[in-house]
């Protein structure tokens, strides 16, 4: 044969190693077969021979990498392979393949993942399957950083009878109301009180300690306002607590309609207008 050191026959079985294997031994590759008796008896077949190199570990990269905002910022994910042959990229969420949508797209060789705009829920873990005919790998799982929120904003407490947006305690009872959002990053918490039509912010934090013996007024109205210094936006949730003792029944002539307005600042803490009905 041509190449002598390269080319072993291996009979009984007319096999054909190939060793050591190359690049440029990738071709079509005829074996011929002559059986001689009476006549002669041939047959042929053509075989095509591939040659890959295993798949690197792939590694993804997002920009922008800092984050996005949701409903207004895009992000690209990028899979990168130092090596391997006739690559083939498939995209993975949770562990489940990614396929286009109105949000995602993909790059013609499918190594770019586009996701715009992001929202709340493209939250999640991304990997990138890279195969070829030999092998196969998985990138580690990275989570796009997304900011999002505020969200389903309210108001809970440790002791007292809620009503829709009212709290009845007991008078000389202390009472922890808990302000809370779904929100990333976390936000800043601001609580304002109103007394005798006029309001101001009494704390900020997430949680109010209320003591009833302090309030001086059978009823006090609060507001809780929550935001988001990354994404912008802010939510806020209004409720009154009113202070009862045993015997009285008349607590719940003070409670009215109140309507709160907030209007932002250039300090991130809103200026509150109030009006009763």
């Amino acid at each position: 044969m041509e190449y002598r050191h390269k080319f072993t026959m291996m009979p009984p079985n007319a096999s054909l190693l190939i060793n050591p294997l190359q690049f440029t031994d990738e071709g079509n590759y005829i074996v011929k077969v002559n059986i001689q008796g009476n006549g002669t008896l041939s047959a042929s077949q053509k075989i095509q021979v591939t040659v890959d190199d295993p798949v690197i570990k792939p590694l993804v990269q997002t920009r922008p990498a800092s984050g996005a905002i949701e409903h207004v910022g895009n992000m690209t994910l990028m899979c990168q392979v130092e090596g391997g042959t006739r690559l083939v990229y498939q995209w993975l969420k949770n562990g489940r393949p990614v396929y286009t949508s109105s949000t995602y797209s993909f790059s013609p060789q499918n190594n770019t993942l586009h996701i715009a705009p992001v929202t709340k829920e493209d939250i999640g873990n991304y990997s990138c399957l890279v195969k070829n005919p030999i092998s196969e790998m998985e990138s580690d799982i990275i989570m796009p950083t997304i900011f999002y929120g505020p969200y389903g904003l309210q108001v809970n407490s440790d002791k007292g009878l809620k009503v829709g947006e009212v709290f009845t305690v007991d008078l000389g009872e202390a009472i922890l109301f808990d302000c809370s959002a779904d929100s990333y990053p976390p936000n800043t918490y601001s609580w304002i009180r109103r007394t005798d039509n006029t309001t101001y912010v009494i704390k900020h934090g997430p949680r109010l300690e209320v003591t009833s013996e302090k309030v001086a007024q059978k009823t006090a109205d609060y507001m809780c306002c929550a935001y988001n210094n990354i994404t912008g936006r802010r939510d806020e949730t209004r409720f009154t607590v009113i202070i009862t003792s045993v015997g009285h029944e008349d607590a719940l002539d003070d409670f009215g309609i109140y309507e709160f307005v907030a209007f932002p600042e250039a300090s991130g803490v809103p200026r509150v207008g109030f009006s009763s009905g």
